[in-house]
């Protein structure tokens, strides 16, 4: 459901804005969803006809360049990108061909093999509509359009041109993503904004007033009512108010998606698309599952019980019917999502982006109607202030800025760290951010982002992930005797490559490749227990300093659902480099953990927070039941947490001959799964996303 306020605009006439998507249209039979068939789903009470993009997946191996595939009887067109497979073959590609799909409707569509029919000679042409920038900011006022830097598509079905500028001298940088399918009448337009001028002191830039003036058609943005954008229509075009009597954070944001819309023509099969568009695009989506393409390690989660055949359908009609109604109420532009990453990405506790994949709800069941929640959740994460351009208004990158080190995202607090202050005085004054911060090492998460990015191909999400990218290059460094070229908290390590490596699917990034075996040789090898202790002791990734939370304070001590996701993370990272440092790493640390850091008997199946450090020796049985030896993790999600790196233990262990350490994995698996349970909203469960890992040794790992 999406609002706007009606004026004269002709595409707008003689329809009601508020559009309540019935849960009927969602509860369908369900369809055999394989990576040969497409669903696709309009979510609006029109019917519709326009170009559809979709994300495809293939087997290893399988495509090595552009697939000799067409949907059938429809001209197709086909625009790899990210991440190829080692081989260099495709892994994934956006298959772009055009859909009539009745109102509140779907269709599912088969692959056939062969390039299918013609799709047109006729040259795609982009709208020629004035799109005006208008700023009014305490430090001047701007008007004036875009220019474009670069085509970033443009093949038989479509046409993706990339616009961007910096706003006068107020400090901000726009951006415009024009999408424009072949004998679409509208086009799809993503709108970003930032404040970064890295030639001033300022940390905030006030905002009057931000907005985008559109004559000779009309723009008009998605979740406008949840973003607190204010929009209404003319005679020739439209005025969107982005922001008003706010404040921009430096390196903060805002993503925006929308359409833009002609005058009605007459032609009715044209107009109700043009009608359609103002809404939303039509959704598409195919199954991942049995590709070995989606995330590191290739595969969604399975469905839960509760979610199989109609189950499934009727929690999406809900699930749709309830954002449908959220999308009614006056929000906030820098407001976050449950579902998403927290605005303060360093809280304590659980958060609901944590796991070892996300939005597994689409890549395994291939339904997309979830896609547009998922796109107001992933938006919101330009609101970081982690965003730099040059004073060009081009993205900052790391290589060309040797002496900027980041922590957290933002500039290192410490000026010997980073001696490139990108003009920010020391100590950084505070500035207001509505409460969104960086991610630090221990809490950078990119699951739904990354996960939506594979899955769309969305071209504002990728470079979100490009800005990722290059706080990563920033603040994962090597060499210079820096705090930020130790590997730290082993959950950091974890949770920073396994973020990196979803930044990679969508980006196939090499100075990101080639960043990731440097720290894993470099700095996460060499600092690993291991190396210094023999395979008879316990050899954690870290050994932490007492901390009064942890055993009183009184000990050294280690801690196994940290080393855990650390050897989930650098599992992730073996299966996109292929280093054998890695996987040494995930699978010592994986069987580490099991041997040593699980209370495993007739009553009890848990993980522990912290274990006393005897200098490698294990614990005794007393030992582990006294609470001067042993934090174990009641009341938090550590087991969840954990029950990815028993996966590789287990596999590990059968592959060495270990079987009383494999029988042991897997019976802490078996008592963890005993305990799903469907949440109280019937969405899937937290488990089912993190017992995800796939793990198969190699000749190397059995001959240990």
């Amino acid at each position: 459901m999406i609002c706007a306020r009606a004026g004269e605009h002709g595409a707008l006439r003689g329809l009601a804005l508020t559009v309540h998507t019935p849960a009927a249209v969602l509860l369908l039979t369900l369809a055999t969803a394989t990576a040969q068939k497409i669903t696709v789903q309009n979510l609006v009470p029109i019917p519709r006809r326009e170009v559809v993009t979709v994300v495809v997946p293939f087997l290893r191996g399988t495509v090595p360049t552009i697939p000799d595939l067409h949907v059938r009887d429809r001209a197709t067109a086909w625009q790899p990108f990210g991440a190829r497979w080692p081989d260099g073959s495709l892994r994934q590609a956006l298959c772009l061909f055009t859909a009539e799909v009745p109102a509140l409707g779907e269709v599912v569509l088969d692959l056939a093999a062969g390039a299918g029919p013609p799709p047109g000679s006729e040259p795609i042409t982009l709208p020629t509509a004035k799109l005006e920038f208008v700023a009014r900011t305490g430090a001047g006022d701007f008007r004036g359009e875009l220019p474009a830097v670069e085509r970033l598509e443009e093949n038989a079905m479509r046409v993706v041109e990339l616009r961007r500028a910096r706003l006068g001298t107020t400090g901000l940088v726009a951006e415009l993503i024009v999408h424009q399918g072949r004998l679409d009448k509208h086009a799809y337009v993503d709108v970003a904004v930032f404040f970064s001028d890295t030639a001033s002191p300022a940390v905030e830039c006030k905002i009057i007033e931000l907005a985008i003036e559109a004559d000779g058609a009309a723009l008009l943005l998605r979740h406008a009512n949840r973003t607190g954008v204010l929009q209404a229509t003319s005679k020739t075009g439209s005025r969107v108010v982005l922001l008003h009597d706010t404040v921009l954070g430096d390196g903060q944001g805002i993503r925006r998606c929308g359409a833009l819309l002609p005058q009605m023509t007459g032609n009715k099969a044209d107009d109700q698309s043009v009608k359609a568009a103002m809404f939303c695009p039509l959704l598409a989506a195919t199954s991942w599952q049995g590709t070995g393409a989606f995330s590191a390690y290739g595969e969604p989660a399975a469905m839960p019980p509760w979610l199989q055949n109609a189950g499934l359908r009727q929690m999406l009609a809900q699930r749709h019917a309830a954002f449908a109604q959220d999308e009614r109420n006056l929000g906030d532009p820098f407001g976050s999502s449950m579902l998403g990453m927290a605005k303060g990405a360093g809280q304590t506790g659980d958060q609901e982006d944590f796991g070892v994949v996300k939005l597994s709800i689409i890549a395994t069941s291939g339904i997309p109607s979830m896609l547009l929640e998922f796109e107001s959740i992933a938006l919101q994460e330009a609101c970081r202030p982690v965003h730099m351009f040059t004073a060009t208004g081009a993205p900052l990158h790391a290589a060309d800025r040797p002496e900027w080190v980041v922590w957290s995202g933002r500039t290192h607090w410490h000026p010997e760290v980073s001696r490139d202050r990108l003009s920010k005085p020391v100590p950084e004054p505070s500035f207001e951010a509505h409460g969104w911060s960086g991610k630090d090492r221990e809490h950078w998460s990119t699951n739904t982002l990354g996960a939506y990015a594979q899955l769309t191909g969305a071209y504002w999400a990728r470079h979100e992930l490009q800005n990722d990218i290059q706080l990563y290059l920033a603040g994962q460094t090597i060499g210079r005797n820096l705090s930020t070229s130790f590997a730290g908290a082993p959950r950091g390590i974890g949770r920073t490559e396994q973020s990196a490596t979803w930044m990679y699917l969508a980006t196939g990034s090499i100075e990101l490749l080639q960043r990731m075996n440097e720290r894993i040789d470099q700095v996460y090898a060499k600092e690993w227990t291991g190396t210094t202790l023999g395979p008879d002791k316990v050899r954690p990734m870290a050994v932490q300093d007492p901390d009064a939370r942890m055993l009183k304070g009184a000990t050294k001590y280690w801690t196994p659902w940290q080393d855990a996701i650390a050897a989930v993370g650098l599992g992730a990272a073996y299966r996109i480099t292929g280093n054998e440092h890695a996987r040494l790493l995930a699978e010592e640390l994986a069987l580490n953990s099991v041997r040593y850091g699980w209370k495993l008997d007739d009553k009890e199946c848990i993980v522990a927070t912290a274990i006393r450090w005897l200098e490698g020796t294990p614990l005794t049985d007393a030992q582990l039941n006294d609470p001067d030896f042993v934090l174990w993790s009641y009341g938090t999600g550590f087991n969840e947490w954990a029950i990815g790196a028993v996966e590789i233990a287990r596999v590990a262990a059968l592959a060495r001959g270990e079987q009383s350490v494999a029988e042991r994995a897997a019976t802490i698996q078996a008592r963890i799964r005993a305990t799903q349970k469907a949440p109280s909203d019937g969405y899937i469960d937290r488990l089912s996303e993190w017992d995800t890992v796939r793990w198969a040794a190699t000749a190397a790992a059995a001959a240990k």
